[in-house]
């Protein structure tokens, strides 16, 4: 019997890119001879079950709605179904703790950071297997290349912005609706503030340099344990109290995008931004500053294609590999990224992209304004090649059915 695969999608993510990745998904894994379907829920999740009585040897979604779902007769949907089902989580698996905690029959989920990772085999052991898989890289659709110094954007940013105030608002919200005891309220938000401090101060690494800290950690070193298990917290069950804690994630991203844009942007370097919420941000006015505002994902490769260097700020990646990266690298950009040298060192040496962190913003610095053009060239050509042997959508394709032991 031919091997067959479902790619189900269920979530839309930033930009239509949930939909996007899973289709590129299955036309690479076809390309290898598997016999594979792409499905897309829509409005109607009753047209789920035309899916039921048909055999798979694999169904795969990203940060799926698919667990949640229940047949009349109370059983799991993914139960009945009876096929190995691999949530594809390319957040912090904190965020979808509800849908993590079902203990399916045959369950497995893929991460795009070693962090998460480790942090689902631990919270949710009913896991049979987690792996670590970034997503597939991008190539622009148009097939002639523009050479590295005919290209029309100097520097591009990718990503949206909302405002460190408007979080802190949002999270007093999320206290008062949550918590109806006005002890647990405070002891909740006194948490959430400790923990916003831990993770904006970071951590000591071995060789003495700061370096973002992972929110799990963090929050263990300061949780009080008794109180944790008396409920204080709202809760006993600590990754139900990270999923609780989900702003302070989106605090510190927020605020590390913040500092970094306004660093770039007194360097009077001309920035292309792209993104939802920097037209309510200073820097938006000033004249080197360019607002493309929200575009689709298939886009922003279009971007990526006509761009000399791409600004990467994802922190909370604290050993992860980000498609916004892969995709700079693979359309010839140099990419400035504050992504852990660990996660793919082959990437960290110093050859395919530049590394700064939050704590030492001069490696951009000198990126951005005293690199020669020609080592900006040089170095973009090496990530490229790399990029396209290990982590374009065909390099994908062949570690996906590898993970689930899937052969042509």
């Amino acid at each position: 019997m031919n091997k067959r695969i479902l790619f189900v999608h269920t979530r839309e993510l930033c930009y239509y890119s949930g939909s996007y990745f899973l289709q590129q998904m299955q036309k690479e894994v076809a390309k290898l001879g598997i016999e594979s379907q792409y499905f897309s829920l829509g409005q109607d999740p009753s047209s789920l079950e035309g899916i039921l009585g048909r055999h798979y040897d694999g169904v795969v979604d990203i940060n799926s709605k698919l667990p949640y779902f229940v047949l009349e007769d109370d059983r799991r949907f993914l139960d009945v179904l009876g096929a190995p089902f691999y949530n594809y989580i390319v957040d912090h698996p904190l965020y979808h703790h509800p849908g993590l905690i079902f203990p399916l029959k045959d369950y497995h989920a893929i991460a795009i950071d070693h962090c998460h990772k480790s942090y689902m085999e631990k919270y949710y052991p009913h896991l049979q297997q987690v792996a670590f898989l970034p997503i597939g890289a991008t190539q622009s659709r148009h097939a002639d290349v523009i050479p590295y110094d005919k290209r029309q954007i100097p520097l591009l940013f990718l990503g949206t912005y909302e405002s460190k105030d408007g979080m802190l608002e949002k999270f007093r919200a999320l206290c008062r609706k949550t918590f109806a005891d006005p002890k647990i309220r405070q002891e909740f938000y006194d948490l959430g503030m400790a923990l916003l401090e831990v993770m904006l101060a970071g951590k000591e690494s071995a060789n003495g340099e700061r370096v973002e800290i992972p929110m799990e950690e963090a929050l263990a070193g300061i949780v009080d344990q008794e109180k944790l298990q008396a409920g204080a917290y709202g809760t006993r069950d600590f990754a139900v109290l990270m999923n609780y804690l989900y702003l302070i994630d989106k605090y510190v991203r927020n605020a590390r995008r913040h500092k970094v844009l306004s660093y770039v942007a007194d360097l009077k370097v001309p920035l292309t931004l792209v993104g939802e919420g920097w037209e309510k941000v200073p820097l938006a006015g000033q004249a080197q500053v360019r607002l493309l505002g929200a575009k689709r994902i298939e886009e922003t490769y279009d971007l990526l294609a006509d761009a000399r260097q791409v600004l990467d700020v994802n922190p909370l990646f604290a050993d992860g590999v980000h498609d916004r990266v892969t995709s700079a690298m693979i359309n010839g950009c140099l990419c400035c990224s504050d992504m852990s040298v660990t996660a793919d060192p082959a990437m960290g040496d110093g050859r395919h992209f530049c590394h700064y962190s939050n704590w030492n913003l001069d490696p951009l610095g000198y990126a951005l304004t005293g690199m020669p053009l020609g080592q900006q060239e040089e170095m973009a050509g090496r990530a490229k090649t790399y990029a396209v042997d290990h982590y374009s959508w065909q390099a994908h394709a062949k570690k996906l059915l590898d993970l689930m032991q899937i052969r042509p």
